[in-house]
């Protein structure tokens, strides 16, 4: 079986990264199966929020 390992290294705080990747219009940057993943809600999202990604 082939092992195939990967780093990146993410020069931005915590929070940033948390803050780009809670935000469902990024998803397209990094995930190819998405073909749209507009806001159900305004920010900030939280506790609850819901997303509709297709």
């Amino acid at each position: 079986m082939t092992r195939i390992e990967s780093r990146t290294a993410i020069t931005r705080t915590p929070q940033e990264v948390f803050d780009f990747l809670a935000d469902t219009r990024h998803e397209l940057a990094y995930n190819p199966v998405v073909v749209s993943a507009p806001r159900s809600q305004p920010p900030p999202s939280g506790l609850g929020h819901a997303t509709c990604n297709r």
